[in-house]
């Protein structure tokens, strides 16, 4: 079952969910299922497109912002 693991559970939430809100920060900006899913969407295939593959090591510096939440679940994909 995919939403056995956190990457099928998103990924389930967007299709049924896609206009509701995931991420909301102090009102300053929302993000829906549908966008969260197409950022996390994009974050994969940017670290697939740099050679990045399953079982690599990689590390991430980045200021504390909503990347922070959005670029793991990127590398959840490459974990399938």
């Amino acid at each position: 079952m995919a939403s056995s693991t956190l990457t099928g559970l998103l990924k389930q939430v967007a299709g049924q969910f896609p206009s509701r809100s995931a991420v909301s920060v102090s009102g300053q900006f929302d993000l829906t299922h549908a966008r969260l899913q197409e950022l996390i969407d994009q974050a994969a295939s940017q670290l697939v497109a740099s050679g990045v593959k399953p079982g690599d090591v990689v590390a991430l510096t980045f200021p504390n912002t909503i990347h922070r939440s959005i670029l793991p679940r990127g590398f959840q994909f490459l974990r399938k």
